[in-house]
């Protein structure tokens, strides 16, 4: 492993090898992380090694960190433990966060047990997060509850989160359980939101919609917006998807776009997908552009691209801008 050069790959390969090695030989593994060279090397690889001696002894992983003082070595092996603990014996890990007090420390470690205990058992989950949270750790629990339950049932999610959530808390949560339930039937979704009373609510429902169902179904995606009524819900999903489109097929999505009636939708769609164009092709976009009728938006859209142009290749951007017609 150390002979693979330097990057992503090998500090892959490096997890990898500790935390197989840990469900081997979880104290020889540990003794070799623990004296590697302070630094980041080090602390991914006890990383890794608490990792996979949580698998396969969670238990005697807990008496061995018992020993350990206070500080940030102790914090990520309880969070090892806690990640299988999880999604085995939820109320086991929580009452391991709690004892420990890292649950204080580190409002990450608590959203993650609920998130996973809504997967086994949303209405317990809910029932526990209600009971014996508060504040902000409260709302971030119930968001992972949603989003979890969303998965399984989304209408029964809805139905909670309309009873659990505050003030805009509640838009919030509805838009992370109509982006889950979009990702595996959009259809049923986007059928199910056009029932929902117009307002934030709403409009965050159907951009949270609309940026899942491109990823399977582009067209469908764009003919059940365009058949919307109009809101800024729907302007917004538009440009979301626009930009979106743009990544694989730009000349499409402009055709779309120059398609909708004149305003500043279309021209923030314009502006939206040739930014993104300007990413991959900047002299195609910047060549569609100047096709433009001349004027304060044609000029705008050139200045932008060529901006994008400079950023990662300034040479071919100034050669091109001095190429453009007085």
């Amino acid at each position: 492993v150390d002979k693979i050069p330097d990057g992503g790959v090998r500090d892959r390969f490096r997890q990898m090898m500790f935390s197989r090695w840990a469900e081997e030989d979880a104290a020889g593994a540990m003794a070799f992380a623990r004296g590697l060279p302070v630094g980041r090397a080090r602390e991914s690889a006890v990383a890794a090694v608490l990792q996979g001696w949580s698998y396969v002894d969670p238990g005697q992983m807990m008496a061995w960190l018992q020993q350990l003082p206070a500080g940030a070595l102790r914090d990520e092996a309880i969070a090892a433990v806690l990640n299988h603990l999880a999604t085995t014996d939820p109320q086991a890990a929580l009452a391991l966060a709690r004892s420990s007090g890292l649950g204080r420390r580190n409002e990450n470690a608590l959203a993650t047990i609920f998130s996973a205990w809504a997967g086994r058992d949303p209405v317990a989950a809910a029932a526990e997060a209600g009971r014996t949270l508060s504040g902000n750790l409260r709302q971030r629990a119930f968001q992972e509850i949603a989003a979890a339950w969303a998965l399984t049932d989304p209408l029964a999610a809805r139905a909670w989160a309309g009873k659990s959530f505050e003030g805009n808390g509640a838009n919030i949560a509805q838009s992370v359980i109509f982006s889950q339930w979009a990702q595996h039937d959009p259809k049923a979704a986007a059928n199910y939101v056009q029932q929902l009373p117009v307002g934030m609510g709403r409009d965050g429902a159907i951009a949270a919609i609309a940026a899942q169902w491109p990823a399977s179904d582009t067209s469908g995606a764009i003919a059940w917006l365009s058949q919307l009524p109009n809101s800024q819900g729907k302007q917004n999903a538009l440009m979301a998807i626009s930009q979106q489109w743009a990544q694989t097929d730009p000349s499409a999505a402009l055709a779309f776009a120059q398609a909708q009636s004149a305003g500043n939708g279309r021209d923030n769609m314009i502006q939206g997908i040739t930014g993104q164009w300007a990413l991959s092709n900047p002299a195609s976009a910047l060549a569609f552009v100047q096709q433009l009728p001349a004027g304060n938006q044609r000029t705008m859209l050139v200045m932008n691209v060529l901006n994008q142009w400079a950023a990662t290749d300034p040479r071919a951007a100034w050669a091109a801008a001095g190429e453009l017609p007085a």
